[in-house]
């Protein structure tokens, strides 16, 4: 039976795992942390179960969306969100008439003849020209922009043009008769309880016997290109596991180290600001987007907003 051995128990490990378990395959889940979820957990705060940053599910996968909704209740809300452009409150998707009607007739028609000219041969190479080449250099200037390399810290033209393909996104006329894409998705799910961490406990709860918290990946014994071993140290002691497999959700660049091939990677820190306001609901939306340069703000989310949805049902 093959041995794999799992690094990290966020979402990602501890979803293998129970994929795994599904399978009958031997595994074992390592987690430097005492607590497991990663990124994806929440926790209890004044009463609210808060998640660690903003999380929604949303698949196409139909096969996956059930094993979901049996593993964890959710509800199936409808997708509420605002941008703040420029000192105005628009629409997300960003509506070009919107945005065209809320601008001084210069400015709309600066948009409107830069998207008439935008270069149709500029080489989708990064976010930048992909953006350019869809909607010309002054939708760019004033909306993509801003945003972006406010979130990343870095030029447009050094921002992968894969980020542009997974979250560009513009409403027009014709969203109406298309099908939902991961960028235009109109509803999500949501855990009835717990925020959105109850997924990973669940999983957690089902394969918990097989993870290891407080455990330390310290390095991976290789032979012929092939990892055959994990060392890991746990409460002092150092231990060495044979392995088949490795699936390692730990960050690219501890992942690259340990395969002797480091990488020079730079980050931007992002902080998660928390309020508690003494009201029932703040806004009428799930979350908002900040998109002009001097507002350090990228987005606000009102996990309260989600659970007290008009629009939830019930599952």
């Amino acid at each position: 039976m093959p041995q794999v051995a799992i690094l990290g128990a966020g979402i990602a490990g501890l979803s293998s795992a129970w994929m795994l378990k599904k399978q009958n395959i031997d595994f074992i889940v390592l987690e430097k942390q005492s607590y497991i979820g990663g990124l994806a957990r929440s926790f209890l705060w004044n009463g609210f179960h808060c998640d660690f940053a903003a999380h929604r599910l949303f698949t196409t996968d139909e096969t996956i969306l059930q094993e979901m909704l049996k593993l964890v209740p959710m509800g199936r809300h409808i997708r509420r969100s605002r941008i703040f452009l420029a000192k105005r409150w628009m629409r997300d998707p960003l509506d070009l008439i919107e945005l065209g009607l809320n601008f001084p007739i210069h400015k709309s028609i600066g948009i409107l003849w830069k998207y008439i000219l935008r270069p149709r041969n500029l080489a989708e190479e990064n976010f930048q020209n992909y953006v350019i080449r869809r909607y010309g250099k002054s939708l760019y200037q004033l909306f993509f922009q801003p945003y972006t390399e406010k979130l990343f810290g870095i030029p447009g033209d050094e921002i992968s043009v894969y980020w542009a393909q997974q979250k560009v996104r513009l409403a027009n006329p014709l969203d109406n008769f298309r099908e939902n894409t991961k960028t235009k998705f109109q509803y999500f799910y949501y855990p009835i309880e717990g925020g959105y961490g109850a997924i990973v406990n669940n999983l957690y709860n089902e394969i918990k016997d097989d993870v290891q918290l407080e455990t330390r990946v310290i390095g991976l014994e290789k032979n012929n290109g092939s990892i055959t071993s994990v060392l890991y140290q746990h409460k002092g002691v150092q231990t060495r596991v044979p392995v088949d497999y490795v699936i390692s959700t730990l960050p690219f660049s501890i992942t690259s180290r340990m395969l002797d091939h480091p990488l020079k990677l730079s980050y931007k820190k992002v902080d998660a600001v928390y309020l508690l306001i003494n009201r029932s609901i703040v806004s009428d939306y799930h979350w908002v987007y900040f998109i002009d340069d001097d507002i350090s703000i990228n987005r606000l989310i009102e996990m309260k907003k989600i659970l007290s949805d008009l629009g939830f049902l019930w599952f």
